[in-house]
């Protein structure tokens, strides 16, 4: 397994974790649990978007791997 797609992996797992995360907090019946969620969501968003610019780097330094 190369890099890439441990990356891309690792990038897919996040966004269904933040996934899960979103649902949790809409359907939480806990104000404290729901501000939990939502805070926890957003600190995943800052480190989605980080993963999502060191593909972006992957695919530019290597473009064999762009669109996979």
């Amino acid at each position: 397994m190369t890099t890439h797609s441990k990356v891309r992996q690792t990038l897919a797992c996040l966004e269904g974790a933040k996934a899960t995360m979103d649902v949790y907090g809409e359907i939480s019946q806990d104000e404290q649990a729901r501000k939990i969620f939502h805070r926890n969501s957003q600190k995943l968003d800052l480190v989605l978007d980080r993963l999502k610019k060191r593909v972006r780097d992957l695919e530019f330094e290597e473009p064999q791997f762009k669109g996979f």
